[in-house]
């Protein structure tokens, strides 16, 4: 299917399920709350094909009135898509959505789509959401990815948010890395870490 055909199913789904929304970017945009709308847009994740549709559907879930429901159908819509450059953006927005949904609902796909260096930076927010999980799995996971480069500074992030004293040494060795960004949370989550204690 087209694009354009993809957000005609869309629209014609929101229309009866009694939205007055008019378009589906319009719900993207909004500031207003659309709970009944939840379970219309977790039913078009399996309907549409179009790869720049089904991410204004994954960033249309990524509210709070999704958390809860919308996991499990974003988790295997992610681990649905082919891994390639092509899918790379949907996969990350996919993962920006279960950052902000109850990641832990669906803790053994995190920790699988997480550890498989194959997905690259389409991980790189469900790795910052893995301090959510509270598992020793999730802390292991953490550590073993401060040695990958494509997910390392969401690594630093997740421990720090973790609220494990055992991350610091494993921390220190980023607070001069020559990348400002990851020498920035380095410092921040030592810091936090520290007040923790």
């Amino acid at each position: 299917m087209s694009r354009r055909e993809d957000l005609a199913t869309v629209e014609r789904a929101l229309r009866a399920a009694g939205s007055t929304f008019p378009t589906l970017q319009s719900i993207v945009d909004t500031r207003m709350r659309y709970r009944d709308l939840v379970p219309t847009l977790m039913h078009l994740l399996g309907q549409v094909q179009d790869n720049v549709v089904l991410e204004m559907l994954a960033r249309a879930l990524t509210v709070r009135e999704a958390q809860g429901k919308a996991e499990r159908p974003l988790v295997a819509l992610y681990r649905g898509l082919p891994i390639s450059e092509e899918t790379s953006h949907l996969r990350w927005v996919i993962g920006n959505a279960l950052y902000s949904l109850k990641s832990q609902l669906v803790a053994d796909d995190i920790l699988a789509i997480c550890g498989d260096p194959a997905q690259g930076t389409s991980r790189q927010m469900i790795v910052a959401a893995l301090w959510k999980l509270k598992s020793e799995a999730a802390f292991l996971l953490l550590i073993d990815l401060l040695f990958d480069s494509t997910v390392r500074g969401h690594a630093i992030s997740a421990l720090g948010r973790f609220k494990d004293p055992r991350a610091v040494p494993w921390l220190k060795l980023s607070v001069n890395d020559e990348n400002a960004w990851i020498r920035r949370e380095a410092r921040k989550a030592v810091a936090a870490l520290a007040a923790h204690d």
